[in-house]
Formats: C-alpha cells, structure tokens, sequence
C-alpha cells in the first residue's frame, strides 16, 4: 500500500506538459530525421516521435505539443480545433503576413527572420562610418517597416526606405541605393530570391554598397554578411521552451543563438578589412546579453 502511494505522489509531482512531442511535417527527409535524434538526445526526460501528413492526421493525446517543420504542417495546424500547443518553426515574417496569420491560441511562430537591430549591428561593426541604411520592402513586408525604424533610431541610424511592388523595375533599388550607403535586406522571398540577386548585388556593388543579410544563402552568393541560426542554434532556441508548461510560450520569437557568416571576396572588393566572423558574433552576443 505504501508504495502505490509513493508511486501516486510521483505521478502528482511530474509536470503537466510531460507529453510527447509530435514533430509534424509533410514529408520525411535525412535532414528532419537528424533532428529528431538530436532533439531526443537533448531531451531524453521527454518522448518524441515523428510524423508526416502523408501518413494521415496524426493521433494526439491530451498534453501533446507539435513542433512544425514546413509550411504544410502549419496549414494542417491552423485548420484544428483543438488549438494544441503547437512551435512553428524557421517562417519568415513576411511569409506570414503573406499567409494572413491571424493569432491563434497556443502557436508560437519562430521566425526565420533574423532581428532587425542585430543585423543593424552587424552593419555598423562591418562598416562603423555609415549612417544611412536603405531598406527595400514589398507588399508583405511593409508592416515591418516600424520595427526596423526603432533599431535605426537605437543606434542613431537614418532609415532609407524604398517600396518595391515590382521587382522588373529596378527604380525603387536605384533610388534607395543612391540614398544610402549600405543596403540591409529584408528576409522577403518576393524581394531577395535567385532570380532578383544578380540585379540586387551586382547594383549594390557597381555604387560601392555593401549588402547585409538577409540569410546565409544570400551571403554566400555575394552578399557581404549576415547573422544566421543553423540546427545547433534552433535545438538551443527550442531547449528553455520544451522545458516550461506551453502556457508560457510567447506568441512569437526570434532565435536567440545564432552565428555570423560573410564573404571575403566581397570584402576586398568593398575595400574592407576580412571579417573575424567570431569576434563578431561574439560582440553581438555581448550586446544582447546587456539589460
């Protein structure tokens, strides 16, 4: 008798959110199932299991949370009822404006997107004489034109913006280019995507202009450099969430572990000592971790 009551204390003492975690995805791949053993290896207090959606709706339990890993898994998510607790992971923020997400209960969006005032950051400790930022955004990424406004003024920047509707148009990039000395990309497939870049970087660099951001793709086809998260960052980003009741999660986030990548060439075609992607990063953390 002693011992099932010992064995109902137990029960009583572990958390409500000791559930398991479904990572939902449309499909399967070598790269999804790496991590999902990195995540069990990082969590094994918790049960994780996969599932893709052409297998069918997923059997949830009461307690379940989803990690979502495509766009497809999100869809499905949207759809439900039942509101589980859910973390969308890597959706850029004019992804999401595109797909009009309203704000549902219980989904935290994780954004792809890195932070305006760190890539901001990033520009001035690569170029510390600028002080015109330009930016470009399209139909998608106009409501985040106020967030990248407060990290120009944080570091008393001036903000050059420019809309672009119409990529075949080169105008709004000439205009905004000639008013600036640095073009900081916004993570806006509409924007920056392999049919714009050459037109993009080789612009930016015929008028000396560096180009920041917006991802690690994007640097490494010309542009000079950006703050970018990889599996590593995510799973240290996902860690304190799985760990807390899903009561508390915000609605939104952006990674907070991240590394910083550039292009040399670029560089020392800019005129630009090479970047010590280390120190970097290492001076952005600094900053951030400041109150």
């Amino acid at each position: 008798m002693s011992k099932i009551i010992a064995l109902a204390s137990l029960l009583c003492c572990l958390p409500l959110w000791a559930a398991d975690i479904l990572l939902l995805s449309q499909t399967t791949s070598p790269g999804l199932n790496t991590f999902a053993e990195a995540l069990q290896q990082q969590h094994p207090g918790l049960r994780i299991r996969q599932h893709t959606l052409q297998e069918g709706e997923p059997s949830l339990k009461p307690g379940d949370r989803l990690i979502l890993l495509d766009e497809a898994a999100l869809t499905w998510r949207l759809g439900q009822r039942q509101n589980p607790p859910s973390l969308a992971l890597r959706i850029s923020r004019s992804r999401a404006e595109q797909l009009h997400l309203p704000s549902v209960p219980g989904l935290t969006l994780l954004w792809s997107d890195p932070p305006p005032l760190r890539q901001m950051r990033l520009a001035r400790l690569l170029q510390p004489g600028i002080q015109r930022i330009g930016l470009l955004y399209g139909r998608h990424s106009s409501t985040l034109l106020e967030e990248y406004q407060q990290a120009a003024q944080a570091l008393d920047l001036e903000l050059t913006t420019q809309l672009w509707e119409n990529p075949r148009d080169n105008r709004p990039l000439q205009q905004v280019l000639q008013d600036s000395d640095l073009l900081l990309a916004i993570d806006d497939s509409q924007l920056y995507n392999s049919q714009t870049a050459k037109t993009i970087l080789l612009s930016s660099y015929s008028r000396q202009r560096a180009v920041i951001g917006p991802s690690a793709a994007f640097v490494k086809a010309g542009s000079l450099a950006s703050s970018y998260s990889d599996q590593a960052d995510w799973l240290a980003t996902l860690a304190p969430l799985l760990e807390q009741p899903s009561q508390q999660w915000p609605s939104s986030l952006y990674p907070q572990h991240f590394k910083v990548i550039s292009n040399r060439p670029v560089a020392r075609a800019l005129g630009l000592a090479p970047p010590d992607e280390p120190q970097l990063q290492r001076l952005l953390r600094d900053h951030e971790a400041q109150p």
